[in-house]
């Protein structure tokens, strides 16, 4: 791991809740010929639906299936709430599986260009060959592991900044500058920066476009 400027993590921002989403609301579908009458809190009805629209059925054939296994001393409304809350967790699994820091670092060492990844505590974690090999054509002498610690990055905006920036917009690369240091060596370039696409903790990927 290289070390590099140290800073704090922003604390993750934690979503409001829609207003009225605990509220009770009464509806009656149409489930297989027969009406279904059913207390939901609002919030339960629009996972419910996008249940059924992920399934590409109706909301009147989930209502109907959940009928068919509601369990006994049960209730049809708790069975929808048990099968959106079950539907959530199955998408949260497979979407923590896709976006592990480790397929991260796959992106990472399958790009041809010199780059590397940076958390928002400043800390390069990852790093591919070309990127290794750019640092030992620019500023080492030595392949020796000791040497790599001794690296230090900066850039010329705060990773908090660019972060921001790209939460904001994305579909856009943040461009900056940067510079790489061993003892009395140094470098300067351009790197174009984009979201790590991880859940586990704010990265950045840098893309080294000049130097």
């Amino acid at each position: 791991m290289l070390a590099a400027e140290r800073g704090e993590e922003p604390a993750a921002a934690q979503p409001a809740p829609e207003p009225g989403d605990g509220e009770p609301v009464f509806r009656v579908v149409m489930a297989r010929g027969g009406r279904k009458g059913i207390r939901l809190e609002r919030i339960f009805w629009r996972v419910v639906s996008d249940l059924a629209a992920a399934r590409r059925e109706t909301l009147g054939t989930v209502v109907a299936d959940a009928a068919d296994n509601v369990p006994a001393n049960g209730n049809l409304a708790s069975t929808l709430r048990v099968q959106a809350a079950r539907w959530l967790q199955d998408r949260l699994t497979e979407l923590e599986r896709l976006t592990a820091a480790e397929n991260v670092y796959s992106i990472v060492h399958a790009t041809p260009s010199p780059a590397f990844v940076l958390t928002a505590d400043k800390r390069i974690v990852r790093y591919n060959q070309p990127f290794l090999n750019f640092l030992q054509a620019r500023l080492l002498a030595s392949q020796s592991p000791d040497l790599m610690r001794a690296v230090r990055l900066t850039l010329d905006l705060h990773v908090e900044q660019v972060i921001e920036q790209l939460l904001q917009n994305p579909k856009l690369p943040v461009a900056t500058g940067f510079a790489l240091g061993v003892s009395d060596r140094r470098v300067r370039g351009q790197v174009k920066l984009v979201l790590a696409p991880t859940h586990e903790a704010a990265m950045v990927i840098a893309y080294i476009v000049q130097a």
